[in-house]
């Protein structure tokens, strides 16, 4: 992640809020004006985020996502009342078309975001906003994290060590390197066995469980999270009553059909973008306070 990101150093509880809020109004209301702001921020702030990276991940992982996504839906839904041409009787309708191109922004977004969360939630926040009220579920989803990395580790010292004595998993017959990766991967799983062993007797005689668990935080709520929570929480109130009134209401089927452009849907429309750049405003607002201060110096 890149240190330049000033989003991710504010409270955990507030960034849980925020990314659930947005990739809940991403799924849930369908409407292209909503989708649209979704999208781009979650792109350009997961480009701010990776970098050069961020573009191997989309023309990678997610445009195939989407233009897969786009293809399905009006392969196999011929819902719709305008049919532009027939596959073997099968109709190819305007609205399946739409609506496959609408599903795959969304489901681009929702990738999208879902990544920028992994890049700036880490474990010890997660453990600082949940490890309290789900104390145990907290402690193995972080050890977990932790296994992860440790276990892939070992696999390439094994892998490597085996190379040197001429047990290759890249050379040799079919046969030969399925049974080299079997070994290499057996000794692992017998590793992480009892390296969990030694965890848990670790814990045991530290005394887990005996007792109250006391939690440390490094974290804490202060007045800087408490004014952006409620600026977004008020956003966010104004956008769900409006959506509750149908200010940005659209159909896809039988027929195309949308509500007419009114203040309520420009007031909903303005609000989440800016729910959604909202990461890169504080970022850049942060980035040009830097450079004013660093210029004084």
């Amino acid at each position: 992640m890149d240190k330049r990101d000033s989003f991710s150093g504010y409270n955990p509880l507030f960034l849980i809020a925020f990314f659930l809020f947005t990739v809940l109004v991403t799924m849930i209301v369908r409407h292209p004006v909503l989708g649209a702001a979704s999208f781009s921020g979650s792109l350009f702030y997961l480009i701010y985020l990776k970098g050069k990276k961020a573009f191997s991940l989309v023309f990678k992982i997610i445009l195939p996502v989407m233009i897969l996504t786009m293809i399905i839906n009006p392969a196999f839904s011929h819902k719709g009342v305008t049919a532009l041409f027939y596959v073997n009787n099968n109709p190819i309708t305007l609205e399946a078309i739409l609506y496959g191109l609408y599903s795959a922004f969304m489901l681009g977004a929702v990738i999208m975001w879902f990544s920028a969360y992994n890049e700036i939630m880490t474990t010890d926040k997660f453990v600082y906003a949940f490890g309290r009220l789900l104390p145990a579920l907290s402690l193995v989803f972080s050890m977990a994290l932790r296994f992860i990395p440790r276990f892939n580790s070992h696999i390439r010292t094994v892998s490597n060590a085996r190379r040197s004595l001429g047990e290759d998993l890249e050379k040799g017959s079919i046969m030969k390197r399925i049974r080299n990766g079997i070994t290499v991967f057996s000794s692992t799983v017998t590793w992480a066995l009892e390296n969990s062993v030694d965890t848990a007797d670790a814990m045991t005689s530290r005394g887990y469980g005996t007792g109250h668990r006391t939690t440390y935080a490094t974290y804490r709520f202060d007045k800087r999270d408490g004014i952006i929570s409620a600026v977004v929480l008020a956003a966010a109130v104004c956008v769900v009553i409006f959506l509750a009134r149908d200010s940005l209401y659209m159909q896809f089927y039988p027929s195309i059909e949308f509500n007419p452009i009114t203040a309520g849907s420009v007031i909903t429309a303005v609000l989440f973008t800016i729910i959604c750049f909202l990461p890169l405003i504080i970022d850049f607002q942060e980035n040009i306070k830097w450079r004013y201060l660093t210029s004084r110096i």
